[in-house]
């Protein structure tokens, strides 16, 4: 079980680490929209994870993941080519529907006797 600080604090870390999988994916596959698609399901999995460990975090855990990209994208792009929002959107929708699942799977585990 986690803590609200230890799920604050990997859920911060854990973006930085889904911006790497963007990263790697869209300049491996030379394709930002594949990169997008591979850290949205990085980002659904990993939500699913993190509200599984910590129920309560089902409200906040979705943001937090998506705000190191967010940050790096908006803050970093060009200001003549912006990045695309409509992919951004798509990663923070994926993290609320992963918390939301790991929440439901959460709430569904068979209690010990």
């Amino acid at each position: 079980m986690l803590t609200h600080k230890d799920t604050i604090g990997y859920s911060l870390g854990t973006g930085v680490v889904g911006f790497m999988v963007f990263f790697a994916v869209g300049s491996h596959l030379k394709s930002a929209t594949l990169g997008m698609v591979a850290l949205a399901l990085f980002l659904l999995a990993i939500a699913v994870w993190f509200v599984r460990l910590n129920p309560k975090a089902v409200w906040y855990a979705g943001a937090l993941l998506n705000l190191p990209t967010w940050i790096i994208l908006i803050g970093f792009s060009d200001p003549v080519q912006p990045p695309d929002l409509r992919a951004l959107v798509a990663c923070v929708v994926a993290a609320y529907a992963g918390a939301f699942i790991g929440a439901r799977l959460a709430r569904s585990k068979p209690q010990p006797n």
